[in-house]
């Protein structure tokens, strides 16, 4: 298993840094706490240093029919690692594609998710906004027009719950290890669009269906060089590819993979992750609450609980709803029926 070597972030500046992304959280436009984390933050990039750090390539380990007892050895230690092919065989990778999702939920629509932290493109004028809704057949139409709308974190799986079983959900609820916490958010989307830096409380198994995707990852630990950004969402993203201050981590080598038709990538609880498609694609993120990974990043995990939006007592009422709706796609649910 190849391990993340830990980077020594010295223990003040790391406690400074907290202090005032903790703060940061209740008062949001206090200039104070804003210079204060941003000097920190640069302190953090002049002292901590790189020396004797192994910053090789890190290539995701790709293992063919993995045990669920030889995975819990992935799960504890928060690394991520590829099912090869696991899911090659599952109806979902045999029978979709743009023409079926097309001819069977084509007039079906759902929100566009273009949020900071998310989007590459979230402030371009030329594409919808935010919550606009849109279908299915519009967004395939839309590829042609070289529009490039995408449809993120969509829950056309939760509407359509036939749909899961075009997955292997006893192979899911088996290397989950977990009771709690699982929903799916589909991704669908056209070649060269991005989704930036960002982590979350959940861990997921993100199943490829069609298409290929380049991912890349750091482990949550290294927050404080990321540059995370402060605004209270319920994920936190990072500013690091457009912030001077945040040199020290283009120089770390993150994890990275290439994900094919069947590919299924583990991405533990909190864990740094960009992706971009090389193709136009299909994937769903099986997402499910791994109480151990969440806990291992205690500030993260507090600030989740009770400062973002929305907050964990939306989280559990929107648990217990009936039915999925538009207005939440962002909003996890501790399970999904």
């Amino acid at each position: 298993m190849d391990k993340f070597k830990k980077i020594k972030i010295p223990i003040i500046l790391r406690a400074k840094f907290n202090f005032y992304f903790i703060l940061l959280h209740i008062f949001k436009k206090s200039s104070f706490l804003v210079n204060g984390k941003r000097n920190t933050l640069i302190e953090i990039n002049k002292k901590t240093s790189l020396k004797n750090f192994d910053n090789s390539p890190k290539e995701v380990e790709r293992k063919k029919g993995l045990s669920e007892k030889e995975f819990l050895k992935y799960l504890k230690a928060g690394v991520p690692v590829i099912f090869d092919k696991e899911a090659l065989d599952w109806p979902a990778t045999q029978k979709w594609s743009f023409d079926f999702l097309e001819k069977h939920y084509g007039d079906e629509k759902f929100p566009i998710v273009s949020k900071k932290g998310l989007d590459e493109k979230y402030q371009d004028p030329s594409l919808p906004k935010d919550g606009e809704m849109i279908s299915i057949k519009e967004l395939v139409k839309s590829w042609r027009n070289k529009e490039n709308n995408y449809l993120r974190f969509c829950k056309i799986m939760e509407f359509f719950p036939e749909l899961q079983k075009d997955f292997n959900l006893k192979w899911l609820e088996k290397m989950r290890q977990c009771f709690i916490g699982f929903s799916y958010q589909s991704f669908i989307g056209p070649a060269k669009r991005i989704t930036t830096w960002h982590c979350g409380m959940t861990a997921f198994f993100f199943v490829t269906v069609t298409g290929t995707k380049d991912w890349e990852m750091y482990p949550a630990d290294l927050s404080p060089l990321m540059n995370v950004g402060h605004d209270g969402f319920g994920y936190y993203f990072s500013d690091k590819d457009e912030d001077e201050i945040s040199e020290l981590i283009k120089e770390i080598k993150p994890y990275k993979c290439t994900l094919e038709p069947g590919d299924i990538l583990f991405i533990p609880a909190w864990m740094w992750h960009r992706v971009e498609n090389q193709t136009d694609t299909i994937g769903v993120s099986y997402r499910f609450a791994n109480i151990r990974g969440i806990l291992r990043f205690p500030v993260l995990t507090t600030i989740r609980f009770f400062f973002t939006n929305p907050s964990f007592l939306t989280v559990i009422k929107n648990s217990f709803k009936k039915k999925s709706d538009h207005e939440n796609a962002l909003t996890p649910k501790l399970y999904v029926k």
